[in-house]
């Protein structure tokens, strides 16, 4: 099944290096002796294609990765292709027309796995993150369903421990535009409905189209149930724009609760601080995990399409200084 996570990553590293029209032997940006994860990066130039700078998710990979990859050694650039798919596979050609040694992209659009094979026939070695393809040597990915049943069973667990089990709720669904996201909500749906007892109102479960906002939906939803006080959506985003619009109705922190996932600066800063959101969902510390497989692959010790599997964590006021500094 596929795994596409609000992104994906692709690494590449030519094979081989060949001398230079004036006859200059290239070897000089390779460490010397035996490879190891400490020196593999060494005087490499990695690229990253972003799908958007606006988003804060892939503005703080695109930085996580950045730090990485320059503290092993390595030259990192960086460009983002604005969520247009067209502009996407445009983005990788130009990497590979630079002879970048790798490559991590992240693909918010199924359409762009084709350019995948175009990578691996230019003799690069590809990791695609969020995205089980087999078109790859190594995918990092997160399993969206658990993500999904970690966001309802967060927001149930709260509702019974603090509520009295009994809430009003709204359930944010993605478009469908993004299959990674709407895999996640589609669980997180399901799993709610399951768990829901007989006080919990499931109010309605809605779609967030690109043309609107939380806090308009959430803010309609009021106007039809003034009851309404608890929104659970697949993103930490849409999460925190609904609890503006419950905090704008008049409810306290206390009275009202939203539920997401991503654990975004603007998540951990509420769930440390208090405010509206009270759950989200860690998963893991993808900047290092897409570094490492992307290692592992330099070094063959995976290939083939192998899963390489980021720990996802359900996160609330009781565990977030476990991810803080």
């Amino acid at each position: 099944m596929k795994k596409l996570m609000v992104f994906v990553l692709v690494a590449a590293l030519a094979l081989s290096m060949t001398a230079c029209s004036s006859g200059t032997d290239n070897n000089s940006s390779k460490p010397t002796g035996e490879l190891t994860k400490e020196n593999v990066l060494e005087g490499k130039k990695i690229a990253f294609t972003n799908p958007s700078n606006s988003v804060e998710f892939f503005a703080l990979m695109e930085q996580g990765l950045r730090n990485l990859v320059e503290e092993a050694g390595g030259t990192f650039i960086a460009n983002s292709y604005d969520l247009d798919a067209t502009k996407g596979v445009e983005l990788l050609e130009n990497y590979i027309t630079q002879e970048v040694d790798a490559i991590f992209v992240m693909i918010t659009d199924p359409s762009m796995e084709a350019a995948l094979q175009m990578v691996l026939d230019a003799g690069i070695t590809v990791v695609v993150g969020g995205y089980e393809t087999s078109i790859c040597d190594a995918c990092v990915i997160n399993n969206n369903t658990t993500i999904g049943n970690m966001i309802a069973t967060t927001a149930i667990d709260y509702i019974n421990a603090n509520m009295n089990g009994e809430a009003h709720v709204l359930l944010i669904m993605d478009d469908n535009s993004n299959l990674s996201n709407h895999e996640r909500a589609v669980a997180m749906e399901s799993k709610f409905k399951e768990l829901a007892g007989d006080g919990i109102v499931i109010v309605d479960s809605v779609e967030l189209l690109s043309s609107t906002s939380s806090i308009d939906i959430v803010e309609n939803y009021l106007l039809r149930d003034p009851e309404l006080n608890v929104v659970v959506s697949y993103n930490d985003n849409t999460a925190i724009e609904a609890g503006e619009a419950l905090k704008g109705a008049g409810l306290s922190f206390e009275e009202g609760a939203t539920f997401g996932c991503d654990l975004t600066t603007q998540a951990i800063d509420q769930l440390l601080n208090g405010g509206m959101l009270k759950g989200s969902v860690s998963l893991g510390n993808v900047y290092q995990e897409m570094v490492d497989c992307l290692k592992a692959c330099l070094l063959g010790e995976i290939g083939d399409g192998a899963a390489w599997y980021c720990q996802e964590v359900g996160v609330t006021s009781d565990n977030i200084k476990d991810f803080t500094d």
